[in-house]
């Protein structure tokens, strides 16, 4: 090799390098703002025109008002005086009177009449308290010495059952709703004087979730019978071979309207999503795994993507490449502008669902799909240019759009489709904050119970209801009500009921 040859291969070695260098360096910019930057999402129309033309070119457009992407509104900014305090909280009376002495009038000595009274209110909070219900069953004997009977026992979770439903109604609600460790849970009681060891509560919480299984099948059908699911998925680290390693499981979202379950699988293979949705034949939106492939080739599955997806990873690529990952997400913020103004509509004109598809469908024809095709032709002339390389974070967001176009154009066609899938990703903040307390499943069988109860608190918070005072009035009714009847038994016909009683109890 002559010494051109070498300086040819340093050269190309040391550009091999720099390239090297700046995707290290971006990656570690974006673990960086995923640890201690904002959480959202959010950007600033106006910064992403600046970064999109560039310094230069912004500073004359400022020149320019026909140049600025918004109007800049002032409003008043609402007050922060005291909420009131909701009428369905129970009132308790104080009245403050005066003395006989006080009530006569200082200038001319008569008696003062009472002319009415000022009303305030402030919250007092009754500390939870246990109490032990102690059962006499009484027996009867025939004084003849023939017989004796017993009155029978009271109905419980459990056979001679210790604790009643609304323990473990209390006990589940902690560890899956408010993310409680059954450790920091056996403290609290502790200091209450009622002693519930760690392992008793999990037997507790295993019995409730075996007792809510017949409830979880009856929500999963009533999901699959929906024409549009939402899926996502999150890691869950299950404990194995006796809590001597870990493994990470998967737990995944299917959300129906207002109906959510979850279902656990100890790995990420399309089995999983397979088995979930083997009877299911509609609409399917998720993001851009793989994995659901198969299901909706088998059922004529019409399956749609995510923009959300999509423009979180031209956001991760913007602080390495500015003025190309601007020019994307102008194009795609249009996109969600069209769907905010969409829904603004309905609120506005209470459009029902086929008039509000229908005119989702018009709009998006005739002006989301534009804004699609700009921002295509966007993603284009990056990988022409070369911008785009495999190891780039703006490489990866091209790549993600070209992969995923087909589903990523669903929404325009199918108007039941959201643009994003945020929705069921809510559902899965819960299990995301959860994991920051209990950190792992102690078992397979613990991560499935997890899934089932998971299901029933998610599907409460959805109907608005308080899931620990569902699960202690249903508990006790599972084994005398067939199966035909469980309807009324899930989150929403429990819910329904109890408005249907309020509303009888008015009239």
């Amino acid at each position: 090799m002559n010494d051109a040859e070498k300086i040819a291969a340093l050269l190309d070695e040391n550009r091999q390098q720099a390239i090297a260098i700046k995707q290290m360096e971006a990656q570690i910019n974006l673990l960086y703002a995923k640890i201690y930057g904002s959480k959202s999402e959010a950007l600033d129309p106006g910064q992403l025109y600046f970064d999109s033309v560039g310094e230069s070119s912004a500073v004359k457009a400022e020149k320019d008002p026909e140049a600025s992407t918004t109007k800049k509104s002032k409003s008043k900014a609402k007050g922060h005086g005291r909420a009131v305090f909701p009428d369905h909280l129970e009132r308790e009376l104080v009245e403050l009177e005066l003395s006989e002495c006080e009530r006569s009038c200082q200038a001319c000595g008569e008696h003062m009449r009472d002319i009415g009274v000022d009303v305030s209110e402030r919250g007092e909070l009754i500390p939870a308290r246990v109490i032990v219900k102690q059962y006499r069953r009484h027996r009867y004997a025939c004084p003849n010495g023939h017989s004796i009977v017993t009155a029978p026992a009271a109905p419980g979770v459990i056979e001679r059952a210790k604790n009643e439903a609304s323990v473990y109604a209390h006990i589940a609600t902690k560890k899956y709703a408010d993310h409680m460790p059954l450790s920091r849970l056996e403290g609290i009681f502790k200091r209450q004087g009622f002693r519930i060891p760690k392992q008793t509560m999990w037997d507790m919480v295993k019995r409730t979730a075996e007792l809510m299984t017949p409830i979880y099948e009856v929500m999963k059908a009533e999901v699959l019978a929906s024409k549009y699911i939402k899926a996502d998925e999150t890691t869950l680290k299950v404990a194995i071979n006796n809590r001597k390693n870990l493994q990470t499981g998967f737990l995944w979202a299917y959300r129906g309207k207002d109906k959510v379950v979850y279902d656990f699988t100890l790995t990420r293979v399309a089995a999983g999503p397979t088995a979930f949705l083997a009877k299911f034949s509609g609409l399917l939106q998720a993001d851009g795994y793989s994995g659901y492939n198969e299901i909706c080739a088998k059922n004529g599955i019409t399956r749609a993507g995510c923009w959300a997806h999509a423009r979180r990873k031209f956001v991760e690529a913007l602080p390495s490449f500015k003025v190309p990952a601007s020019l994307a997400l102008i194009q795609i913020n249009r996109l969600f502008r069209i769907e905010a103004l969409l829904r603004e509509r309905r609120a506005q004109d209470q459009l029902a669902d086929e008039a509000f598809f229908e005119l989702r469908k018009e709009i998006r024809l005739r002006f989301s799909r534009r804004v699609l095709a700009r921002l295509l032709k966007t993603v284009g002339d990056m990988e022409r240019r070369g911008l785009a390389t495999d190891g780039n974070l703006l490489g990866k967001a091209v790549t993600y759009i070209a992969n995923q176009k087909k589903l990523l154009e669903a929404f325009l066609l199918e108007p039941v489709f959201e643009i994003d899938n945020n929705e069921v990703e809510r559902d899965m903040k819960h299990i995301a904050v959860g994991r920051k307390n209990w950190n792992f499943a102690g078992s397979e069988a613990g991560a499935a119970a997890g899934a089932t109860i998971f299901s029933i608190v998610a599907s409460c918070k959805a109907m608005e209801i308080d899931p620990e005072a569902y699960l202690a009035d249903v508990l006790p009714r599972l084994e005398t009500t067939p199966v035909s009847e469980l309807g009324v038994l899930t989150p929403w016909g429990w819910a329904n009921a109890e408005k249907s009683e309020a509303l009888d109890s008015e009239s």
